[in-house]
């Protein structure tokens, strides 16, 4: 079992191509907010950040895409805030559906960021935003990204855990 903090971005052939049978967990959503905070920062013009954005975005969809290719990938919804500064769900509900559009509900696993993650707002807030955009996958579905597949992937309560 790997867990990686990495970037999506970084290197997700070298991530794909450990041993077959490696369960590999990518965290905080594949860190966006440093391939974000990458190309915001190489432009000062306030008219091109939204574009810079958007093309930001655009980068770290294709680079989960390309991980959630290898079945052996799950993605940890964890790093939210530090991601968008926010808890909005609003604002977190993008992010989390763009996971949830390649990993599927079977290979999202939550995870909270807490207390880092409090400089944006509170664990009550996070909670109402994940189980919002979690909403249209369902009781089983959000079952499954809320705890099921932690407890899976992690064989949470096998051998005395």
């Amino acid at each position: 079992m790997i867990d990686a903090h990495v970037s999506a971005t970084s290197a997700p052939r070298a991530y794909l191509e450990e041993g077959p049978l490696i369960e590999r967990v990518l965290d905080a959503i594949g860190l966006p907010a440093a391939i974000v905070g990458a190309v915001e920062a190489s432009s000062h013009a306030a008219e091109l950040e939204a574009d810079l954005e958007a093309q930001a975005s655009a980068a770290w969809r294709s680079a989960i895409a390309t991980l959630a290719e290898n079945p052996r990938v799950s993605c940890k919804l964890s790093g939210l805030g530090m991601a968008t500064h926010s808890l909005a769900p609003e604002v977190l509900r993008p992010w989390i559906e763009g996971v949830l559009e390649v990993f599927g509900t079977a290979r999202t696993v939550f995870g909270s960021n807490f207390p880092v993650d409090a400089m944006y707002g509170t664990f009550p807030e996070l909670m109402t935003a994940v189980e919002s955009a979690l909403s249209g996958t369902g009781a089983a579905g959000s079952a499954a990204v809320l705890s099921g597949n932690a407890r899976r992937i992690y064989r949470l309560g096998e051998h005395g855990r």
